[in-house]
């Protein structure tokens, strides 16, 4: 297949959603938009929940508090199966006492509801970027935050990476972590290397980040499915709804390594709407 002919086929199967921070009016003139048009046209996601910036209840917010704990044991359980073994068996020592400090915020913080609140609102954005993307016909969808920044490279990377063997209609769910995150090692996630395209396996399966990351419709087929058996998971941050997804490992997940594209708000060039991540 000749160059030309591959840049016709990547946009004719990949289709690009933008979500948008809370509150924000992202343009499609930005930077994050204006850099991903090089594939195709850009669908912003600013659809918003009616959650918006109000107060959720208390007891929303304790559900989710109880609902993040679960994922997160089960995930450091995981965990005491990697040479971070240590590291694991602490922290799931250390979450009872957590679980129940985060109850007490939900009750005495307002602050800390508003958060949670939200992360909800982001959730609920990325959730309706898989229902459009089901609803289209294309077989790849990459989705990017707003502080998801382009290199010079990234088109002609993500190009070749969909051009590839591994990328050519897979019969299986495919999660690729496009733009780096919170420093894996920290988290007690190993990697491990695979095949020749600068992609690498994690165990436990997780994404350390929801900034921009690339799927096929046999992923968000069984993220769909798993919403539908798990509703609560919606009340999680995005991050941890999709390390739901992933942790039983029926998702082929990878992260490529270096990224794709530059996580502006951990790089300190967009400011996060988590005063918590800002400088």
């Amino acid at each position: 297949m000749k160059a030309g002919q591959n840049k016709i086929l990547l946009g004719a199967i990949l289709k690009i959603y933008t979500i948008s921070y809370p509150g924000e009016s992202l343009r499609h003139d930005s930077l994050t938009v204006s850099g991903l048009t090089g594939f195709g046209m850009v669908e912003v996601i600013s659809h918003q929940p009616n959650v918006g910036s109000q107060l959720i209840s208390i007891r929303i917010a304790i559900l989710r508090t109880i609902r993040l704990y679960s994922a997160e044991a089960r995930f450091h359980i995981a965990g005491l199966q990697t040479r971070f073994w240590s590291y694991h068996a602490l922290r799931l020592t250390l979450k009872p006492m957590g679980l129940l400090v985060s109850v007490l915020k939900c009750i005495v913080r307002k602050d800390f509801i508003r958060e949670i609140g939200t992360e909800i609102v982001v959730t609920h954005k990325h959730i309706h970027a898989l229902k459009q993307f089901l609803e289209s016909g294309s077989e790849w969808a990459l989705i990017a935050e707003s502080d998801a920044i382009v290199l010079p490279d990234s088109h002609a990377k993500i190009q070749d990476l969909l051009n590839s063997k591994l990328f050519q209609m897979p019969d299986f769910p495919v999660y690729v972590n496009l733009a780096g995150g919170l420093v894996l090692d920290d988290l007690g996630v190993e990697l491990a290397e695979w095949r020749e395209l600068h992609l690498s396996s994690p165990t436990p399966p997780s994404s350390n980040t929801s900034c921009a990351y690339l799927i096929n419709r046999l992923t968000a087929v069984r993220a769909e499915n798993t919403l539908l058996l798990y509703p609560h998971l919606q009340l999680l941050g995005v991050d941890w709804m999709w390390n739901e997804v992933l942790h039983d490992g029926q998702v082929t997940t990878l992260h490529h390594i270096p990224p794709l594209l530059q996580h502006g708000s951990l790089q300190g060039m967009t400011e996060s709407w988590n005063p918590r991540r800002r400088g």
